[in-house]
């Protein structure tokens, strides 16, 4: 079992078609153009694995949980949605790692 844990940051890349209009809670019109709009939000994610080594082989699976708080986004000027946004995730999966040794790795790995 290996556990882990790490920070980092999420990008979120959203596309809006040409010429979207959209209206504020103070009820102005916004219109957005045809491009993409991003905002980086800070991420910390969990995850637990149980692997088997099968030289040089490893098989493994894993879980874990994923937190994301995004931040306001900003369009033309304005901020949509609420800062305590978050985007929380479970995730699970399997993964196959193949171990390339170099010729000194090798020659100990022989010596031992």
């Amino acid at each position: 079992m290996i556990p882990s844990v790490g920070f980092g940051i999420n990008l979120l890349n959203i596309h809006l078609g040409s010429n979207y209009a959209f209206k504020t809670e103070d009820g102005d019109t916004v219109t957005v153009r045809n491009r993409y709009y991003s905002v980086f939000s800070p991420t910390i994610n969990t995850q637990l694995e149980l692997r088997v080594d099968l030289d040089p082989f490893s098989i493994g699976a894993y879980a874990g949980y994923r937190v994301i708080r995004f931040n306001e986004f900003d369009v033309e000027g304005y901020l949509l949605g609420e800062p305590d946004n978050n985007g929380d995730t479970w995730f699970m999966g399997v993964k196959l790692t193949w171990t390339f040794l170099s010729e000194n790795q090798k020659k100990l790995r022989d010596k031992l």
